[in-house]
């Protein structure tokens, strides 16, 4: 079984970045029409208070499932030979549309 040369710091890199141009996507871009579209009045203290205190364990949850497919898709690229067919179909299930869904859902 051969090695596989994964690099973590790009790893690290790419999952922080994504949560970075997701917190600007739904931030300052398109923050107040996403509100809008859930029916939030970002304008009302309270309403933006709730938000705020349950955003921090979805943020959390949300940095985990990237990483997660980050790495995963680290390892994909870097490993073309070593696994099958059903156990990289699983992984890429795994990596790319739980966290998909888990993020649409959140």
């Amino acid at each position: 079984m051969g090695t596989i040369n994964v690099n973590y710091w790009a790893v690290a890199t790419g999952s922080v970045l994504s949560l970075v141009i997701g917190a600007i996507w739904y931030g300052p871009l398109f923050g107040k029409k996403w509100a809008e579209i859930l029916g939030a009045d970002m304008d009302d203290p309270e309403t933006r208070k709730k938000m705020q205190k349950s955003a921090g364990p979805l943020y959390f949850v949300q940095f985990i499932m990237t990483l997660f497919q980050v790495l995963v898709l680290a390892h994909l690229i870097a490993d073309t030979k070593l696994a099958g067919g059903l156990e990289r179909s699983l992984w890429i299930w795994a990596a790319f549309v739980i966290p998909t869904l888990a993020g649409a859902v959140m």
